[in-house]
């Protein structure tokens, strides 16, 4: 889910969800995990959720200088596509299985539960909070359900690009595939 929005003079703003379908590994869930190597650092597990909120804050935070403020005057129609990314020394996995195998009482999973995949770069959907989002009008649509009104106006995808991912990603046909 990226956030799109269209412009035009002389001051129209009409934000919307764009939602694609991607073929490269995509999560929902982020876990941090260390070895405990010189130069790793605190182990507060708090990584993910830092750089995340870093980036949509900024994401935002431009939408909001651009698109929010009074007195913008557009000359001419457009259409921008706000694609926040992280990139991060860390190598980055994909772990391949079906959650709903966990006990429900201990939350622990099979030892055969799955695989992991090791990956360049990924795509990570994050549920931003309304102090991360930005100013413009709601986007969503007035008829959708619940969930779908909730995931338009909440949920964000983000590119997570690791150390062996920069020239992948960079390469990617990206404005195509949006």
């Amino acid at each position: 889910m990226f956030q799109e929005i269209q412009y035009g003079p002389p001051n129209t703003v009409s934000p919307r969800p764009r939602t694609k379908h991607a073929s490269i590994e995509c999560a929902h869930l982020g876990f941090e995990l260390r070895a405990d190597a010189k130069g790793e650092g605190l182990t507060r597990g708090a990584a993910i959720n830092d750089a995340t909120t870093q980036v949509l804050r900024g994401s935002n935070g431009l939408i909001d200088c651009l698109f929010a403020g009074p007195g913008r005057a557009f000359k001419k129609p457009g259409l921008v596509i706000f694609i926040p990314v992280i990139f991060t020394t860390a190598r980055l996995w994909i772990a391949k299985g079906d959650l709903s195998a966990a006990d429900l009482a201990t939350g622990q999973l099979p030892k055969d539960w799955g695989t992991l995949t090791s990956v360049q770069w990924l795509w990570y959907t994050y549920n931003q909070s309304p102090a991360l989002s930005n100013r413009l009008p709601s986007s969503t649509p007035d008829v959708l359900d619940l969930s779908a009104a909730l995931q338009a106006d909440c949920a964000r995808t983000i590119a997570v690009v690791g150390p062996d991912g920069v020239d992948a990603f960079l390469c990617a046909e990206l404005p195509q595939w949006l």
